[in-house]
Parts: structure tokens; C-alpha cells; sequence
């Protein structure tokens, strides 16, 4: 039985060791769950209960994020009108090669994908230089992005990767199936 998924490994008040499991599906990083688990046992919380409650929580804090997402995107496709989707996918192309650059990974870089980060970054790219888009009567679309580029952005995108993780996603299947096509499965 592994330390952070079924127990601390210490030994409750009744005598019996402490039962904390968030489930292979919770959307908290396992590295965290050996923490929490001692965190919760000190404070004397019933590991069950405290599993339940931070499953709940987070599913509630992600539910929120995902409803601000959608509120702040839907604010930035009326703000950048018929330009949004050559925007968006030129800022995806500098976004990659910019972490390229700076050697950081799609994970260091899923800060920046929501649509404020798309806003900054977008700005960034045009004061930059990296505008390889016309936007004046005549949209092009960026250039088709590499399956290592493809990939890259699947990893960076939060609401992609968690349907990459989470099985239970509705969106599982066809990201993962988009996966294995692009690593060549």
C-alpha cells in the first residue's frame, strides 16, 4: 500500500493506521496527497472525511475558475472580434516558441493559458516584433503548428491536460486518442 494514496503510515488513536485516500482520479496532485494527509491528521480530522471534503473543494474551486475562464474568454472573443482566432492562434505559436526559448515546460507555462495570459501575451508578441499576422480586412491564420508544437499545447492548455488525466472527462477520449495520433500510437 503507497504512503501518500491509502495512509501516513502512522498509527490513528484507535490504534489502527490513518486512512486518507483521495482516489487515483482526484484532481490534486499526488505529490501533495502524503502532505495533506499528515496536515489532516494533525489537526485530528477523520481521514475520510478530510479526503471527501478536499476532493469537494477542489472540484468547487475548479468549477469556479473554469466559470471566470469562460466569462473573462467570452469577454476577450468580443474584444478582439473577427481577429480572435487568428490572434489566438498566432499568440499559441509565439507562446511555444517563447518557452522554447526560455526552456520552460508546458506545465511552468499553464500559468499563462487563460485569456488574460493570451491578452499579455498577445500584447507581448506585438510589441515584440513576433506579429506574423495581418489582421486589416485580409486574417491569415498562423502557421499549421508542429505535432511536437501540437503536443506542447495540449500540455499547456489546463482544461486539455485535465482531460488528458482525468478519465472521468467527457473530452477524455478524443484528447488522448489526439495524443497517441501525434506520439505516433
Amino acid at each position: 500500500m503507497e504512503e501518500t494514496e491509502k495512509t501516513t503510515g502512522e498509527e490513528n488513536t484507535n490504534g489502527g493506521e490513518y486512512e486518507f485516500n483521495l482516489g487515483e482520479d482526484s484532481s490534486i496532485p499526488q505529490h501533495l496527497h502524503g502532505g495533506l494527509a499528515e496536515r489532516a491528521q494533525q489537526l485530528g480530522l477523520d481521514g475520510s472525511k478530510a479526503a471527501e471534503y478536499l476532493n469537494a473543494a477542489m472540484s468547487y474551486a475548479q468549477e469556479m475558475e473554469a466559470q471566470a475562464a469562460r466569462e473573462s474568454g467570452a469577454a476577450l472573443r468580443q474584444e478582439w472580434g473577427s481577429e480572435f482566432d487568428a490572434k489566438v492562434n498566432a499568440t499559441k505559436q509565439f507562446m511555444v516558441r517563447m518557452s522554447q526559448k526560455a526552456g520552460l515546460s508546458a506545465e511552468q507555462m499553464s500559468v499563462l493559458m487563460s485569456p488574460n495570459g493570451f491578452r499579455l501575451m498577445n500584447a507581448i508578441r506585438q510589441a515584440s516584433g513576433g506579429e506574423n499576422v495581418r489582421y486589416a480586412g485580409n486574417p491569415q491564420s498562423a502557421p499549421k503548428m508542429t505535432p511536437e508544437q501540437e503536443l506542447e499545447e495540449i500540455y499547456s492548455d489546463p482544461v486539455k491536460y485535465h482531460a488528458l488525466i482525468t478519465p472521468g472527462d467527457p473530452q477524455h477520449k478524443i484528447v488522448n486518442r489526439r495524443v497517441n495520433e501525434l506520439l505516433g500510437i
